[in-house]
C-alpha cells in the first residue's frame, strides 16, 4: 500500500487499504446461517461504507499508504 501510494502521490491520488473483520452481509448469512445470540457482534456493511466515505472525502487528505484494520468487536484481542 505504501509503495503504490508513493508512486501515485504526485498525481494527487491517495491509496489506502481497508481490512474488514466479520461483516454481516446477505452472502455471509447464505453461507453460514444467521448470527447466533451471544456471538461476537459482526459489523454492518454500513460501518465499512462510512469508513470508505471518510477516505474519499477531503477530511482524509493526510491519510495515504495506510492499512486500516476495521475489525470492530470481531478481533479476539478486544473481547474479554
Amino acid at each position: 500500500t505504501e509503495s503504490i501510494a508513493a508512486e501515485v502521490k504526485q498525481s494527487g491520488i491517495d491509496v489506502n487499504c481497508i481490512c474488514p473483520g466479520s461483516v454481516l452481509t446477505e452472502g455471509y448469512v447464505e453461507a453460514f446461517g444467521p448470527q447466533e445470540d451471544g456471538e461476537v457482534r459482526m459489523m454492518a456493511p454500513v460501518e465499512i461504507a462510512k469508513l470508505c466515505t471518510f477516505l474519499i472525502s477531503p477530511d482524509s487528505s493526510a491519510v495515504t499508504g495506510a492499512i486500516i484494520d476495521a475489525f470492530g468487536s470481531s478481533n479476539p484481542l478486544f473481547n474479554s
